[in-house]
């Protein structure tokens, strides 16, 4: 009697059947065998086409955020709610600083476009630091430490870090 090579368990020859012998219980343990020993291939595989397909990737990642957002949503509260709470002094700086740009009567005296590129649309806010307190988020500003950057190059500056 034969053994499985991934879970052990014993393999039932069929009599009927011709060929070489069985290696594996099912196709399930012979794909986690194979996974197993070629890891590192499949695991590259997977980069690469990440880097060759941008764009399919992020419609995936979105499609699996909206898909685990609509099952898990009490989950989902629960890790943003440990994320609050282990950097709260950054939530309190992000809060306020939008606060003070964008919900004043009288707009706040920042330019609106990106630093690295000038452009004016899909814009976000970038901070170096994160005071919490009103006076020294305009600081920070006027200081050039808090500014607006396009989409593009803000998730360049976060891939990097």
């Amino acid at each position: 009697m034969r053994r499985c090579l991934f879970c052990k368990d014993k393999i039932e020859q069929n009599s009927n059947k011709v060929g070489p012998k069985r290696k594996y219980c099912s196709d399930k343990c012979k794909n986690k065998f194979q996974y197993k020993k070629n890891k590192n291939k499949y695991i590259e595989n997977a980069n690469n086409w990440a880097k060759n397909n941008p764009e399919r990737r992020k419609e995936i990642n979105k499609k699996g955020f909206n898909k685990f957002y609509a099952n898990k949503k009490e989950r989902f509260n629960e890790l943003m709610s440990n994320n609050y709470k282990k950097n709260k002094d950054k939530y309190i700086s992000r809060a306020v600083t939008f606060r003070i740009i964008f919900k004043r009567k009288k707009p706040y005296p920042i330019v609106y476009k990106c630093k690295k590129c000038n452009k004016k649309l899909e814009l976000e806010i970038h901070h170096e630091e994160y005071p919490t307190r009103v006076k020294k988020i305009e600081k920070a500003i006027s200081y050039g430490k808090i500014y607006f950057l396009c989409k593009k190059h803000h998730l360049a500056i976060h891939s990097k870090v």
